[in-house]
């Protein structure tokens, strides 16, 4: 009878110990996961700060760019009329190399240039479009 509670106490043991290697494993994993993020998390941030230290100066030209074209359409919103803007168009276009295509269309070596008016005269609103022949 001495025999076999022997082999039942090793056995249990032998569980015990196997049960206590894998919670070891288990909980060594879990430790070595939250420092792994953070390893990640640091290296994601200084390189979010690499690129905003690069990009600086494109946004600042974009910046610049955007109020350029701020200034240049509060110049062309004037009050004018549309017989003048195609006035305008009708003078200046053929000495840039522009030749009529039909009303308020112009073409050029393989593209069509188009105005658009929107609005009255006084509020008026020219569109252009660029296209390939």
């Amino acid at each position: 009878m001495a025999r076999p509670q022997l082999i039942s106490t090793a056995l249990v043991a032998l569980v015990a110990l196997a049960v206590g290697f894998l919670l070891a494993g288990q909980v060594k994993a879990q430790l070595l996961t939250p420092s792994n993020q953070v390893a990640r998390n640091q290296a994601l941030v200084r390189s979010v700060q690499d690129l905003e230290t690069r990009n600086e100066g494109d946004r600042q030209q974009i910046a610049a760019l955007r109020d350029q074209i701020n200034t240049l359409e509060a110049q062309a919103a004037g009050k004018v009329s549309r017989s003048a803007v195609q006035s305008f168009y009708d003078a200046t276009l053929p000495q840039l190399g522009w030749t009529s295509a039909g009303a308020n269309a112009w073409r050029r070596e393989g593209e069509l240039l188009r105005l658009d008016f929107h609005g009255q005269d006084g509020a008026l609103t020219v569109g252009f479009s660029l296209s390939p022949l």
